[in-house]
């Protein structure tokens, strides 16, 4: 489903029902990019980026048993959360470069595969393996 620009943020936490070529039990697991909950979930996901970013580097280094702990706790909500976030992505519509809103699993779906599914899914099995 293609929608204009100009409704995106009108429409973005509403649950109308609008025509759509995916399935109907399928429409509510459709996320508009503009939507509270991606919105939150994108700085979410920056703020565990700039985490990573930091702590990375940092591993290299030894760390005392007493935060090894807590830092293998945070580990896991993180691998947790990037792999949370790769199952996000095949439902989270996008906007093209023209403005328009796209709604329709099959085409978001193909947009992810071509783009950042190759890199989410190395960075998440290497999470996983480590």
């Amino acid at each position: 489903q293609v929608v204009p620009h100009s409704r995106l943020l009108a429409e973005s936490d509403d649950d109308s029902a609008t025509e759509s070529s995916n399935p109907y039990w399928m429409q509510k697991y459709i996320l508009s990019p503009v939507s509270r909950f991606v919105v939150c979930w994108n700085i979410a996901f920056m703020m565990i980026l700039c985490y990573e970013i930091v702590l990375f580097p940092m591993s290299v280094f030894q760390v005392s048993d007493e935060s090894s702990k807590g830092l293998w706790i945070i580990s896991c909500f993180t691998v947790a959360f990037w792999t949370l976030d790769l199952l996000l992505s095949f439902n989270v519509g996008y906007i093209t470069p023209g403005g328009e809103l796209v709604m329709d699993i099959r085409r978001i779906v193909a947009k992810y595969l071509r783009t950042w599914f190759l890199p989410d899914i190395i960075v998440v099995l290497v999470d996983w393996l480590l």
